[in-house]
């Protein structure tokens, strides 16, 4: 007998496909088919052990002019499904193994790898075999949920052949709420893609680790190994570690070429970071908020060097708790257009005491740190130690880096303890100009004997506190004015402009009376104006001067 589900199935076709495809059966027989031919031939229908039957029987042709007649068959095989591999998706039926055995599969043919809305529980990481280009493609309520036990990552795709491939994943949720921390070395990743794929793509993805960094669930969200890897419109919440962690591979290369755009970072403790010298990326337009640090590029590991030539631009961080965004031995990293508001507070709204870094530049030379927006907004600044653009040393491997010949120009900084910092001595030939600052304790600080140069900053209280000996000059290197300090010093030398073309040149401090020494080297004197002969002009008086032995001596004076 004739399957009756079978025929309601066949009959909600039969325009397009059963009536053409019986009246071919019947033209080929010349006569009527008889009950018995009819029930083999839905039987090579149901069939789905043979290739040659089932879906490969239909015939489909898409309306539009210049389409192409294929089977069902073909037409199936361009997207596959998790479910053909016996995903179920119910939330409670462990699904990795399916989902493991479909990724597999399609590298082999090339298709699309598609997840149906559902909840995929994962009670194992899935790991599959990377042999192949890799294309993942997700309903926005296609979720993966790791179970209490996984104890591992949730997806690790590691490269296993020769050749350059590349990965892609687009969509879906993935949640890791309920896993632990694995402990120290221990990678529990949202995704693990390593390592020395050719291209790695991640776009609307959410990635979901707990309510903030403090519940301490999962490790990374997306840890990256490769070269152009572009990471679009995804968001992440809770991330214990770094959100995004972009790395160059073990021999500390082939890391490379990185776009992080549009994404959106809750209460991660990193929001972005890169490691093991990986090489130019570009982190634009993305929202920070109340994570422990924003961005962090070049960060070392023991014996790795960090990377070089980064784009931060665009980017919005909101109270972020230690630093707003920091370059490690990044040389030529340019920092522009960001906005960094209330560093330095943590996600229960405390001022963190050990204070903060709005941009920190560690050991980074060649950089440009442009037109950023640095300050409170919600809260005062509260307490030393925050600062809103530091300059510093970063010792590594024994070898010291510093921060050299940077430019720190148009930044607004407001209402932060410290404007801008070069904290220690060999922070060199960094160009300090047209910054508008604000409502700090106190403005530019520079340490050391290194060159410095600032040129047009403008304070409501213009101040500028240099420590250690310091040279004013024009184009860098060329010097026109020394400032030596002295240990201890209460009297100090002001300069003053006037209103009636007199500036002034006084002697102020704690002393009751401050002499002024001017004192030339050598057998070099001291010079006042022209002189001008006049044999015939009576003395008139005299001017009370000193020698350097602090004498008193008599200047005359003609009329």
């Amino acid at each position: 007998m004739v399957d009756i589900s079978l025929l309601h199935w066949l009959s909600n076709y039969a325009t397009h496909y059963l009536a053409c495809w019986v009246f071919t059966l019947r033209a080929a027989k010349g006569s009527a088919l008889t009950h018995a031919e009819l029930d083999a031939n839905f039987s090579s229908l149901q069939d789905t052990a043979n290739a040659a039957n089932g879906d490969a029987l239909i015939g489909v042709k898409l309306s539009a002019t210049g389409s192409a007649a294929r089977t069902q068959h073909a037409k199936n095989a361009d997207i596959v499904s998790v479910k053909d591999f016996g995903a179920v998706g119910d939330g409670i039926t462990n699904d990795s193994a399916a989902i493991k055995a479909a990724m597999e599969a399609v590298q082999a043919t090339g298709a699309k790898l598609y997840c149906p809305t559902g909840t995929y529980s994962i009670g194992t990481v899935v790991n599959p075999a990377m042999t192949a280009d890799l294309e993942v493609e997700c309903d926005a309520g296609a979720n993966f949920v790791a179970t209490a036990v996984l104890n591992n990552r949730l997806f690790f795709f590691n490269k296993t052949s020769a050749g350059d491939i590349s990965f892609r994943w687009r969509g879906g949720r993935t949640d890791m709420s309920l896993v632990g921390l694995g402990g120290a070395g221990t990678a529990w990743d949202h995704f693990t893609v390593s390592e020395k794929f050719d291209v790695i793509r991640f776009e609307d993805v959410e990635i979901f680790s707990g309510t903030d960094y403090n519940t301490n669930h999962a490790d990374s969200g997306i840890f990256a190994v490769g070269r152009r890897i572009s990471i679009k419109h995804c968001r992440f919440q809770g991330i214990w570690d770094a959100a995004i962690y972009l790395s160059g591979d073990s021999a500390q290369a082939n890391g490379e070429d990185a776009v992080v755009d549009g994404c959106s970072f809750l209460k991660c403790l990193v929001g972005v970071i890169s490691k093991r010298q990986f090489l130019r990326y570009a982190v634009a337009n993305n929202f920070f908020d109340r994570c422990g640090t924003g961005i962090a590029t070049g960060e070392a590991d023991t014996t790795l060097l960090a990377g070089k030539n980064n784009i931060i631009v665009g980017n919005q961080i909101v109270q972020p708790a230690s630093i707003g965004i920091q370059t490690v031995i990044s040389d030529g990293t340019i920092i522009a257009d960001n906005r960094i508001e209330d560093q330095g507070y943590d996600l229960a709204d405390a001022l963190v005491v050990a204070g903060s870094n709005g941009i920190r530049l560690a050991g980074s030379a060649d950089c440009i740190v442009n037109g950023n927006w640095v300050g409170m907004r919600r809260f005062a600044t509260g307490g030393s130690g925050h600062r809103g653009i530091q300059l510093e040393r970063r010792t590594y491997n024994a070898v010291n880096y510093d921060s050299l010949r940077n430019i720190v120009a148009n930044n607004r900084i407001v209402g932060i303890n410290v404007g801008i910092r070069e904290e220690d001595v060999n922070q060199d030939v960094n160009r300090i100009l047209f910054n508008v600052i604000s409502g700090a304790t106190t403005r530019i600080v520079k340490n050391g004997a290194a060159s410095f140069y600032a040129e047009f900053n403008t304070e409501s209280a213009n101040r500028l506190d240099l420590v250690g000996t310091v040279s004013l000059g024009g184009v860098f290197g060329s010097e026109s004015f020394r400032v030596n300090p002295v240990v201890g010093a209460v009297d100090f030398l002001s300069v003053s402009g006037s209103t009636a073309g007199a500036p002034i040149l006084q002697g102020i401090g704690a002393s009751a009376n401050v002499d002024i020494r001017l004192l030339p080297k050598g057998a070099g004197v001291v010079r006042y104006g022209a002189f001008t002969v006049n044999a015939d002009a009576p003395v008139t008086g005299y001017v009370t001067i000193k020698s350097d032995d602090g004498i008193s001596r008599k200047l005359a004076t003609i009329a």
